[in-house]
């Protein structure tokens, strides 16, 4: 199971991807003609990669605690429950996680093949 913080390969990817986009968004600012805003758009940029792998990588994080039946607050063992579909009823089934240690709770849209067509 993963920590809390995200893997080494997140790290990695977050820190390529940043300076990456840094450079480019700087150098496309100063093509265009925006010498003096170049470094913020870049910065910008910058950021709003890092805010994005940032929440990619605690997605991934929850969806493998999910997987593992682990809670990913505080690694406890987690309870699922699954209601399935009813015809003329509910028309998607719902699987529901539930750690009674710290009270986390996720639900998600889950039709298994045993829920009513």
């Amino acid at each position: 199971m993963p920590g809390r913080y995200p893997s080494l390969t997140w790290s990695v990817l977050g820190l390529i991807s940043t300076a990456a986009w840094y450079i480019t968004a700087t150098r496309i600012a100063r093509i265009v003609g925006m010498r003096d805003a170049a470094s913020a758009i870049g910065l910008l940029a910058a950021v709003l990669v890092a805010i994005t792998l940032w929440r990619w990588a605690l997605a991934d994080r929850r969806q493998t605690a999910l997987t593992h039946l682990r809670c990913p607050q505080c690694d406890a063992q987690l309870r699922t429950e699954h209601e399935h579909a009813r015809p003329g009823g509910v028309e998607t089934g719902v699987q529901r996680w539930r750690c009674e240690d710290c009270g986390f709770e996720h639900t998600e849209a889950l039709t298994c093949p045993r829920c009513a067509a």
